[in-house]
């Protein structure tokens, strides 16, 4: 399934779109914390992208909008985490985020006390 997450190029919240190596710092070091520290939030943004027709199978097989809602909201916080923090979204933003010189490992670290690291896998 496409969602948000699987976009490496463009962060897509609501009816906006940004291109992540036009993002500010601060907004790319925000989005991440907050796919560590808010998992209900990704779990809300999965939830829209199956009502925008889409089949969500993380982890199991889905063919319907009401298999796929129910993935999603079955999955556990730390499952949640670790989808939005292993998506093509968030290794394209650490990429960013270390390509500006940015220490991600001390600042997650620092932030929300994660053991995120350099490639940006837990």
């Amino acid at each position: 399934m496409k969602t948000r997450f699987d976009d490496n190029k463009v962060w897509h919240v609501g009816t906006k779109s940004y291109v992540i190596e036009t993002m500010e710092t601060a907004h790319l070091m925000n989005l991440l914390k907050m796919f560590e520290e808010k998992p209900y939030r990704t779990m809300r943004m999965i939830v829209e992208d199956i009502e925008q027709n889409e089949v969500f199978a993380y982890g199991k097989r889905a063919e319907s909008k009401t298999e796929s809602l129910w993935n999603a909201t079955s999955m556990t916080a730390e499952e949640l985490i670790d989808f939005a923090l292993n998506s093509p979204l968030a290794m394209a933003v650490s990429a960013e985020l270390m390509t500006r010189g940015v220490n991600l490992e001390n600042v997650m670290t620092i932030t929300v006390g994660s053991s995120f690291d350099a490639s940006g896998v837990r």
